[in-house]
């Protein structure tokens, strides 16, 4: 990591401080033991819609994640239900690739961003949008719900800035507004009162709306994804040299770095999460591989393929854009991991403990 210097910068009618962080070693009591699970044999594959356009964004439904929402390159959504590989339902509004996707507490309904510079609100039962949410100069890359009962929408953008929408206004205009970015923000994260914002200058951003304070965690590689962990204390964030790091969010010390030779992620944005309650770290590959580390030790635990057989990846050489894994998402309810990617198909591996 590169060291920076703190300092102060002045944020909308707040003045924040930010600080930056050097690498330090994990303290041993820092994170959890976890536990020796493995995968079933034969995956799930929900083959590509007829477009075979690559997907950008997934997520499980909430509660028990009985259903998966993917957001597609050629501008659909599309609802599933994995256990009868049944596609339920399409969604269309974007008129550009759909790259962010979050669903509500109550599965009612799901926000969406893409390459349109747009934020949309869905009605899942309906397949009607609700609100529809401009203001961002360039496409928008991440989404997330925050405040109470899912009233707040949070976006951030290309265009390197950061929007709070509420849903309990009739207005469409951005009740927040956060631009200290010094380039593209790639990823957003809601925790309570505060927003996690990774972006590409290397940079995650912690807005604590509550006390009006702002710090900056220097990572030093452009950010690609940023999610928390379970309780708040930290969060994990995926980086374009191929690194994922567990940051503490208290202090913005590194408490552990997750890598591989089977890691690769320095051209396209590939998102990262926790499972197994925060004891692996997961990411998707740009040659197919799903990786698991375990957050403890930092070794690499599980070695997967994306695809319907689950089939060896190809050579770092010879991958495509088909071959990249662009996210990946995790079921706590009924143990299961799903990746989707280049190929537009999603697989789902069910763990066995």
């Amino acid at each position: 990591m590169r060291p920076c210097q703190s300092r102060t910068v002045s944020l909308n009618m707040y003045t924040l401080e930010s600080h930056c962080y050097t690498h330090v070693p994990p303290p041993n009591d820092a994170l959890r033991t976890m536990t020796t699970p493995s995968w079933a044999s034969t995956p799930i594959y929900l083959p590509p819609l007829p477009s075979a356009a690559p997907l950008n964004a997934l997520t499980f439904s909430s509660g028990i994640g009985s259903y998966i929402l993917t957001g597609s390159s050629d501008r659909s959504i599309t609802l599933y239900n994995p256990a009868k590989k049944l596609k339920l339902q399409s969604y269309a509004a974007h008129a550009h690739p759909v790259l962010s996707l979050a669903i509500s507490t109550d599965n009612s309904q799901f926000v969406s961003g893409g390459g349109d510079k747009t934020v949309f609100v869905w009605d899942v039962a309906t397949a009607k949008t609700v609100r529809r949410f401009v203001g961002h100069s360039g496409r928008v890359e991440g989404v997330a719900w925050g405040g109470e009962g899912d009233s707040v929408v949070v976006s951030g953008s290309w265009d390197g800035g950061v929007r709070v929408w509420d849903l309990r206004s009739r207005g469409e205009r951005a009740v927040g507004i956060f631009g200290e970015a010094g380039d593209a923000v790639s990823c957003v994260d809601v925790r309570g009162g505060v927003i996690l914002a990774g972006s590409v200058d290397g940079r995650v951003r912690e807005y604590d709306l509550r006390r009006g304070v702002c710090e900056e965690d220097c990572i030093g590689e452009g950010v690609t994804s940023v999610v928390s962990s379970g309780d708040g204390e930290s969060y994990l964030v995926g980086t374009l040299d191929s690194k994922l790091r567990l940051m503490d969010r208290k202090t913005g010390k590194c408490l552990q770095t997750f890598e591989d030779e089977g890691m690769v992620c320095d051209n396209y944005r590939i998102r990262s999460t926790l499972a197994m309650g925060d004891s692996l770290a997961v990411s998707g590959s740009e040659n197919g591989q799903v990786l698991c580390w375990d957050v403890l030790t930092g070794e690499l635990r599980y070695r997967l393929w994306h695809g319907q057989d689950g089939s060896q990846a190809k050579s770092n050489a010879t991958t495509t854009k088909h071959d990249v894994v662009s996210a990946v998402a995790w079921n706590p309810a009924r143990k299961q991991l799903a990746s989707a990617g280049g190929d537009g198909g999603v697989t789902i591996w069910n763990m066995e403990t």
